[in-house]
């Protein structure tokens, strides 16, 4: 069995650039959030906070504000704190795929992966191009020896974004897949 190396700081960097230019901000917080997710690129988690439970305190079910409150706590390394925020997002708009897809990346870290896959799959289907969420889902199933599944994931996480090509050429989790020619055809 293959372990996947956990996402880095780089994975979240991207995760709050991709906050930050394509979500909606509610038209009253943009400003704050815009700034909490400066400081959150600064790894200055503690003014990020401050201004997040800000706009939280006047907004309690903002979605963007809890995402990236679930953020920092992943990167912080408060698991149960992270999986608790992005519940509070689920919970808060379910149709949102980002609180799905924050659960599913919290689950991965805490080694729940059939529960991963449930969040991952609900991310999906409220967004069919989470590209995180489906290259998430291919890694998974990958690891989980599951070809076809895997396959037809990394295929869509692709499409959707094709920098995910080298990700995957290079991901410890496909390592049972490197001498498939099907895998080559999806990654080159």
């Amino acid at each position: 069995m293959v372990i996947r190396t956990k996402p880095t700081f780089f994975y979240t960097l991207i995760s709050a650039i991709t906050l930050t230019s394509v979500t909606s901000f509610g038209a009253d917080y943009k400003t704050e959030l815009t700034d909490a997710s400066k400081y959150f690129l600064l790894r200055d988690y503690d003014k990020a906070v401050e201004i997040i439970d800000g706009v939280l305190e006047e907004e309690p079910g903002n979605v963007t504000a809890l995402e990236l409150r679930g953020r920092i706590e992943i990167v912080t390394g408060d698991l149960d704190a992270a999986l608790a925020t992005f519940e509070e997002a689920v919970a808060a708009d379910p149709e949102d795929y980002r609180g799905w897809q924050g659960k599913g990346d919290v689950l991965e870290r805490m080694y729940k992966t059939d529960e991963a896959l449930e969040a991952y799959s609900v991310a999906v289907e409220n967004n069919k191009k989470a590209s995180s969420s489906l290259y998430a889902l291919a890694v998974l199933y990958a690891e989980k020896g599951e070809k076809e599944n895997s396959f037809e994931y990394l295929k869509k996480a692709v499409k959707a974004n094709e920098f995910l090509k080298e990700t995957a050429r290079n991901e410890p989790g496909f390592e049972g897949f490197r001498g498939d020619a099907e895998f080559w055809e999806i990654v080159n």
